[in-house]
């Protein structure tokens, strides 16, 4: 119960905040504005990262740890974020006829009105994505000379789920939980 609770108040306190963070601002600052649900993006960022987050940690642990490898993220995006892109697949990529792609018809997937994965891959290239994560990277410590080091911070502190979301609350990573 007290999970449901923690999981209820984040609602108010971390989801709709920084979902009105991006509603406010995306139209004003991007090139193209796409018609979204902010907070089911920002749902699915945070269940990817409660999900995948200590893929993270176990590479940076010495010795390393177990970790799911990338065809198992992959899948997690192609089956539970489905999109209409996904469907036909490619060399490496092939889906399978299950989940929402289970009866085999791509009319099915074209009836999918949500572009989720559309919708994940501007939000995470956006402008006003980009410059608040960085405003909390650089609370936390200065960024990286070597550039894989720096993409690796920047992933590793946007991939840890609800907490790491809380993190671009107004007050950023010092506000609390």
């Amino acid at each position: 119960m007290p999970d449901i609770r923690r999981l209820h108040a984040s609602r108010c306190s971390t989801i709709s905040p920084v979902a009105d963070m991006i509603t406010c601002r995306v139209g004003v600052f991007e090139p193209t504005t796409l018609e979204v649900e902010s907070e089911r993006s920002l749902f699915q960022i945070v269940i990817y990262g409660e999900l995948f987050g200590e893929s993270m940690h176990a590479c940076c642990s010495d010795p390393p740890g177990p970790r799911f490898d990338l065809d198992l993220r992959l899948d997690y995006i192609k089956y539970c974020i489905p999109d209409f892109r996904c469907w036909p697949g490619y060399p490496g990529f092939i889906v399978l006829n299950v989940g929402p792609y289970a009866s085999g018809n791509e009319n099915v997937i074209e009836e999918i009105n949500d572009w989720d994965q559309v919708a994940l891959y501007y939000l995470l290239r956006c402008q006003t994505w980009r410059e608040a994560w960085a405003a909390v990277r650089l609370q936390i410590g200065p960024d990286f000379v070597e550039g894989w080091r720096q993409k690796m911070w920047s992933s590793s502190v946007q991939c840890q789920g609800l907490e790491g979301l809380q993190m671009l609350r107004p007050g950023g990573w010092r506000s609390g939980g």
